[in-house]
């Protein structure tokens, strides 16, 4: 670092007032002043930015300038985080109040009116920020989401694509399946290898990336055979299926990553468009049967109902049969009712009600001694201490288990009975419309954009929660995304915990090459 840096800096840390200074002035600053401390390592500098950021945000933003202070602010609680937690315990400790700061600050950057506004290389950083501390948290199904957009934005941008590299990698050392280790593995040499040719753009990335970069592609290299897997390998050519209909379901599927098919996460290929995600060998009292692989059945089944469920009531709006000839009262506003929105409704609610599914395995699973009647998402994770506050329990904070981690992750978006810990913007929304649809009133505005316009409704139904259609429905793709990344870390969080049990000679494995039922297979 120069002198002229050093003395900017001390500059910054002396600034009294950051309202003071125009607005994009104080913006301006408060990016360097995070920068920084970052390169300088200094607490003092990164609670000031934090400061700076909440007082900044009272200001008269647009919505491009609130996005850019959020990504500020996540910056600033990175620093905090690498500050707080030596390299191990950055990487495993399960609660992380700068994590979830950083998460939630990220998620509110990501708002779209706010990128709209935004400069290509703004938006990616963005982007590729959010994926990362996805990542990290564990939550790497959801992680690609966001790399992709990214690489969707600028192609070339290096940073995007190493990473998305690295997650696959580590995706793959997280998986249970031989076969699909190795396609993610090539594909994490792909991506790789794009952000390492001489047209990547690596102008926004830290000093060192690039190099452990060329070596984790090196390393991947030695693991399976490029080459070959160049020849080889065949993701598409496999059919949707034989009716035009199952074809657009299929496919819309893939396109939304709908499939219980890790191999979903790498695109869109037809080889993705079945539901092969099943539970990893694990080990069993010898009197216990396949009680879990039962369970689990259950929980596929309802996804793939919900998922249909979600794709008729989008997709197949026109008046049903069964929608004729119900008297229905003219309320006066606007409500929609036909067999459709209820499918959207039923796939809501059947996708919400996995997260608690997934806890009441765990519950089995790990022993966890809940009361069957008291498990829930809710419940699942934390233990009461003598003064009624509630600390995560031992036997998630000592496991080393990523996957585990990462579910622990998502279910932190439900987990807070008031949500202000929660590190999604959404989780109230979410929970809110479930508890209208489950036991109270959810009324749907099946409304064109016209009548929108012509002003305010005529009548307000006090005792319901309005909801437009189309939020409903990306709602419930919401959710529906959400459950299936639940239902990808449990399982591999289960094949995590078999791999260190020690063996128990009472159990014995309980295989997974169990038949098909006859009628579940393809024709």
């Amino acid at each position: 670092m120069t002198e002229d840096i050093k003395d900017y800096f001390a500059r910054l840390l002396a600034t009294k007032d950051i309202t003071a200074i125009p607005l994009e002035k104080a913006l301006l600053k408060t990016a360097h002043l995070v920068d920084l401390s970052s390169d300088f390592g200094s607490e003092e500098g990164a609670k000031l930015a934090l400061r700076w950021s909440d007082t900044l945000e009272k200001s008269d933003l647009t919505p491009g300038q609130r996005s850019l202070l959020q990504f500020y602010r996540a910056n600033a609680w990175d620093s905090e985080r690498k500050r707080k937690f030596n390299p191990e315990n950055y990487a495993w400790a399960w609660e992380q109040t700068e994590l979830r700061e950083q998460l939630l600050s990220l998620r509110r950057a990501v708002n779209p009116e706010g990128l709209a506004e935004l400069e290509p290389i703004e938006r990616v950083q963005i982007l590729t920020n959010l994926g990362n501390q996805l990542n990290s948290a564990g939550r790497f199904v959801e992680a690609g989401e966001y790399w992709g957009r990214a690489i969707a934005e600028q192609p070339r941008f290096a940073m995007a694509l190493a990473n998305r590299g690295s997650g696959w990698h580590d995706y793959a050392r997280a998986h249970y399946d031989p076969g699909h280790q190795r396609v993610f593995l090539y594909r994490a040499h792909q991506s790789l290898a794009v952000a390492l040719a001489d047209d990547a753009d690596w102008g926004s990335a830290p000093d060192g990336a690039r190099e452990f970069f060329v070596q984790l592609r090196i390393f991947i290299a030695k693991k399976i055979d490029v080459e070959a897997m160049d020849k080889e390998l065949k993701l598409d050519g496999y059919g949707l299926g034989r009716s035009q209909t199952e074809r657009e379901y299929r496919q819309w599927a893939l396109d939304n990553r709908l499939f219980l098919n890790p191999l979903n996460d790498l695109g869109t290929s037809d080889v993705a468009a079945q539901d092969v995600l099943s539970l990893p060998s694990y080990r069993t009292p010898i009197d216990d049967g396949p009680t879990l692989i039962g369970f689990f059945n259950q929980m596929k089944q309802e996804f793939a109902s919900a998922r249909w469920l979600l794709f008729e009531g989008i997709k197949n709006q026109k008046p049903h049969f069964s929608d004729r000839d119900t008297r229905l009262h003219d309320t006066l506003d606007d409500p929609g009712y036909s067999l459709s929105i209820e499918k959207t409704k039923l796939a809501f609610r059947s996708a919400y009600s996995l997260l608690d599914k997934v806890a009441f395995f765990l519950n089995d699973y790990l022993t966890l001694g809940i009361p069957l009647a008291e498990v829930s998402f809710r419940s699942l994770w934390f233990e009461k201490r003598k003064d009624k506050s509630l600390e995560l329990k031992p036997v998630f904070t000592q496991a080393k288990n990523w996957p585990l981690r990462g579910l622990y992750w998502l279910a932190k978006d439900f987990v807070e009975q008031d949500f202000r810990d929660s590190s999604e913007p959404d989780a109230r929304d979410l929970a809110t419309i479930r508890n209208h649809l489950e036991h109270r009133y959810l009324k749907v505005r099946d409304r064109d954009p016209l009548f929108t316009q012509l002003g305010p409704d005529v009548y307000t139904d006090r005792l319901a929660l309005f909801v437009d259609r189309h939020e409903l429905e990306m709602k419930a793709l919401r959710i529906l995304k959400l459950a299936r990344a639940a239902m990808i870390y449990l399982c591999f969080s289960m094949h995590q915990e078999e791999t260190i049990r020690t063996k128990d000679d009472k159990g014995f494995a309980m295989p997974m090459t169990l038949p098909p039922l006859e009628h579940k297979r393809r024709r």
